[in-house]
């Protein structure tokens, strides 16, 4: 589940120059990759992928900028959020984000997200 957030009126005038040649499909993952990155209340234009325009520094700041590295910082920030959002319910936040317990704790232990 990707979490819910507003888009900030930076990202939506970047996003409305940007002239969209992948098309709907090409929205819908910067759509996807910008609400999985951002980390403020709403998403900026330096959340959105570079190429329409964002900071090639979103992605790869926090992350060292390897594919694997970006994606465990995605991975990461979606299972916070879950918790977040659930109030720290892991089988609320693993029936949230559609896995079983047993695979929502073994995530979370890779991740180092369980409590001592």
């Amino acid at each position: 589940s990707i979490p819910e957030r507003p888009f900030g009126n930076d990202a939506l005038t970047t996003m409305e120059a940007y002239g969209w040649p992948g098309n709907v499909r090409e929205l819908k993952f910067a759509v996807e990759r910008a609400l999985c990155v951002a980390s403020g209340e709403a998403v900026t234009a330096g959340d959105l992928p570079p190429e329409v325009g964002g900071s090639s520094q979103a992605g790869n700041q926090a992350t060292g900028g390897t594919f694997d590295a970006q994606m465990t910082a995605i991975e990461h920030g979606i299972l916070q959020r879950s918790l977040d959002r659930c109030d720290g319910s892991q089988k609320e936040a693993a029936a949230a984000l559609g896995l079983t317990y047993d695979r929502f704790r073994h995530i979370l232990r890779k991740h180092g997200l369980t409590k001592a």
